[in-house]
Protein backbone atom coordinates (compact mmCIF):
# COMPACT_ATOMS: atom_id res chain seq x y z
CA UNK A 1 0.00 0.00 0.00
CA UNK A 2 2.83 2.38 0.88
CA UNK A 3 4.58 1.81 -2.45
CA UNK A 4 1.35 2.36 -4.39
CA UNK A 5 0.75 5.63 -2.59
CA UNK A 6 4.35 6.69 -3.25
CA UNK A 7 3.96 6.07 -6.98
CA UNK A 8 0.64 7.94 -7.19
CA UNK A 9 1.55 10.82 -4.85
CA UNK A 10 2.76 13.17 -7.60
CA UNK A 11 -0.44 12.61 -9.61
CA UNK A 12 -2.79 13.86 -6.89
CA UNK A 13 -3.42 17.49 -5.96
CA UNK A 14 -0.69 19.18 -3.90
CA UNK A 15 -1.07 18.83 -0.15
CA UNK A 16 -1.07 21.77 2.21
CA UNK A 17 1.04 21.75 5.35
CA UNK A 18 -0.53 19.67 8.10
CA UNK A 19 -0.05 20.92 11.67
CA UNK A 20 0.84 18.02 13.98
CA UNK A 21 -1.76 19.19 16.51
CA UNK A 22 -4.52 18.51 13.99
CA UNK A 23 -3.66 14.82 14.10
CA UNK A 24 -4.19 14.47 17.85
CA UNK A 25 -7.37 12.62 18.69
CA UNK A 26 -7.34 10.75 15.37
CA UNK A 27 -5.91 7.43 14.20
CA UNK A 28 -2.95 9.37 12.85
CA UNK A 29 -1.95 10.77 16.25
CA UNK A 30 1.14 8.51 16.32
CA UNK A 31 2.62 10.54 13.44
CA UNK A 32 2.64 13.81 15.39
CA UNK A 33 5.79 12.88 17.31
CA UNK A 34 7.79 12.77 14.06
CA UNK A 35 6.86 16.31 12.97
CA UNK A 36 10.03 17.94 14.43
CA UNK A 37 12.21 15.62 12.32
CA UNK A 38 10.70 16.69 8.98
CA UNK A 39 10.10 19.88 7.04
CA UNK A 40 6.44 20.93 6.62
CA UNK A 41 6.25 19.57 3.05
CA UNK A 42 7.94 16.30 4.04
CA UNK A 43 5.57 15.91 6.99
CA UNK A 44 2.54 16.45 4.76
CA UNK A 45 3.83 13.78 2.38
CA UNK A 46 4.61 11.41 5.28
CA UNK A 47 1.07 11.80 6.65
CA UNK A 48 -0.48 11.25 3.21
CA UNK A 49 1.61 8.11 2.60
CA UNK A 50 1.31 6.52 6.04
CA UNK A 51 -2.34 7.40 6.72
CA UNK A 52 -4.29 4.35 7.97
CA UNK A 53 -1.15 2.20 7.96
CA UNK A 54 0.28 0.63 11.09
CA UNK A 55 2.75 2.68 13.14
CA UNK A 56 5.13 -0.25 12.71
CA UNK A 57 5.73 0.88 9.13
CA UNK A 58 8.44 3.25 10.40
CA UNK A 59 10.09 0.43 12.36
CA UNK A 60 9.80 -2.39 9.86
CA UNK A 61 10.95 -0.34 6.87
CA UNK A 62 14.50 -0.66 8.23
CA UNK A 63 16.01 -3.93 6.95
CA UNK A 64 17.89 -4.34 10.24
CA UNK A 65 14.59 -4.57 12.15
CA UNK A 66 13.54 -8.13 12.81
CA UNK A 67 11.21 -7.74 15.77
CA UNK A 68 8.54 -5.47 17.14
CA UNK A 69 10.37 -5.25 20.46
CA UNK A 70 12.02 -1.85 20.88
CA UNK A 71 15.07 -3.31 22.61
CA UNK A 72 15.84 -5.42 19.51
CA UNK A 73 15.50 -2.68 16.89
CA UNK A 74 17.48 0.43 16.02
CA UNK A 75 15.81 3.66 17.07
CA UNK A 76 13.43 5.48 14.76
CA UNK A 77 15.05 8.56 13.31
CA UNK A 78 14.95 10.80 10.28
CA UNK A 79 16.40 8.03 8.10
CA UNK A 80 13.41 5.74 8.74
CA UNK A 81 11.03 8.56 7.87
CA UNK A 82 12.95 9.32 4.66
CA UNK A 83 12.64 5.66 3.70
CA UNK A 84 8.87 5.89 4.18
CA UNK A 85 8.75 9.04 2.04
CA UNK A 86 11.28 8.16 -0.67
CA UNK A 87 11.73 4.36 -0.30
CA UNK A 88 14.75 2.37 0.82
CA UNK A 89 17.75 2.59 -1.55
CA UNK A 90 17.97 -1.22 -1.82
CA UNK A 91 14.25 -1.72 -2.41
CA UNK A 92 13.18 -3.83 -5.36
CA UNK A 93 9.83 -3.40 -7.10
CA UNK A 94 7.16 -5.98 -6.40
CA UNK A 95 6.02 -5.89 -10.02
CA UNK A 96 7.89 -5.17 -13.24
Amino acid sequence: MLETRRVLYDDIKPRTAIPAGRLLGTRCAWMARFEPLLSPSEFAKFVALAKDLSPFVVVLINPESHSRRRDRNPTIGRQNLEWVIHEHPNAVPLFK
